[in-house]
C-alpha cells in the first residue's frame, strides 16, 4: 500500500486487517453528537433511534457503551492511514 508515493504496508488483507485488532468500535450516540477528535470515524449509520458510529482508535473508554468489534479490511486501512498521518506530523 502506499501513501502519497511512499511505501507503508506490504502484506496481505488479512494481515492488514490484523492491524485494526482491538481498536475497531462501534458507538451509538442518541443525540446525534460525534465521537471526540482521539477516534477516527469509519462509518456512519442513522437509525430512528439515534445514530451508529463505527470508529477506530486505541481507547474508547470515555463511552462507556462502545462494543468492540472485528475489525473489516476498511478499519485496518483507516487505522494504518491514521497512524502514518501522526507519524508524519511529528517529523
Amino acid at each position: 500500500m502506499l501513501d502519497r508515493g511512499r511505501l507503508c504496508f506490504r502484506g496481505s488483507p488479512t494481515e492488514l486487517i490484523a492491524r485494526a485488532a482491538g481498536v475497531a468500535w462501534q458507538i451509538r450516540s442518541d443525540d446525534g453528537s460525534k465521537p471526540d477528535h482521539r477516534l477516527t470515524i469509519v462509518s456512519t449509520l442513522h437509525l430512528a433511534d439515534g445514530v451508529q458510529h463505527r470508529v477506530v482508535g486505541a481507547d474508547a473508554s470515555q463511552y462507556p457503551h462502545a462494543i468492540q468489534l472485528q475489525p473489516s479490511l476498511e478499519d485496518g486501512y483507516v487505522w494504518l492511514m491514521q497512524g502514518a498521518r501522526t507519524a508524519e506530523s511529528r517529523d
